[in-house]
């Protein structure tokens, strides 16, 4: 068997040590790690990828698994609902608030999704720490026609194109949320145009390079459907 160990930092990632365990010509790869991402003092809001699985089959995250519950008191998740950032849950009592919980979870803690995370504390929080495998093999997600949360489903930073984005079509945008401290939701993005067709294509602004653990609005007429095959070397 041979493993391997990711460490994996908010703009940072590097593959770590690979450890041969057994002198064979048949070995499993596994892959785990985790992402730190720190969010500022109240009312800060990152939108946040969850870049890590819980057991390989890119299905199964919950804000529970991924989140957990070591994080103040009233933190706050904020999934999209489908045509707005409408679903709601609060960490109360030391739970998530559960009436929202699974369309949270089925539209926003998966690879290749976001969920905005609010820190309602005077200090920053350095704790927020997903953990999981990273996906390999053939990778795909499907975004519907207008505006989707989006990010890639593996933990890299990159341009949008290095990413797998790069045959988005012309007069799509990428809406990075860039104003923590905003305080609201609907405020704070930056609008990335593409403005010619072709990968990378050409942007304007110039295309944004996105962070590990970082989710952005995506929008397309017509939708889009990301494909990458991705392995851990």
């Amino acid at each position: 068997m041979r493993t391997k160990t990711l460490l994996l930092a908010a703009a940072l990632s590097a593959a770590g040590l690979a450890t041969s365990l057994a002198q064979s010509n048949v070995y499993s790869l596994n892959v785990v790690g985790y992402i730190n991402i720190p969010v500022s003092a109240a009312p800060g809001f990152n939108l946040l990828a969850n870049q890590l699985d819980l057991d390989g089959t890119g299905t199964n995250n919950t804000i529970n698994t991924v989140l957990g519950t070591n994080l103040p008191s009233l933190s706050k998740v904020v999934g999209w609902g489908g045509s707005g950032w409408t679903l709601q849950s609060l960490l109360v009592g030391g739970s998530w608030t559960a009436a929202q919980l699974p369309g949270i979870n089925s539209g926003g803690m998966q690879p290749g999704q976001a969920v905005f995370f609010q820190n309602p504390a005077a200090n920053p929080v350095t704790n927020v720490t997903l953990v999981g495998n990273v996906l390999q093999g053939n990778l795909s997600r499907t975004y519907a026609a207008g505006y989707a949360p989006a990010s890639s489903m593996v933990p890299q930073s990159g341009t949008v194109a290095a990413l797998g984005f790069g045959s988005l079509p012309q007069f799509s945008h990428v809406l990075r949320y860039t104003d923590p401290v905003s305080g609201e939701v609907v405020g704070g993005y930056r609008n990335y145009n593409k403005i010619v067709a072709g990968d990378p294509g050409t942007w304007s602004p110039p295309e944004p390079t996105i962070n590990v653990g970082e989710g952005f609005l995506l929008q397309t007429a017509a939708g889009y459907s990301w494909a990458r095959s991705f392995t851990v070397q």
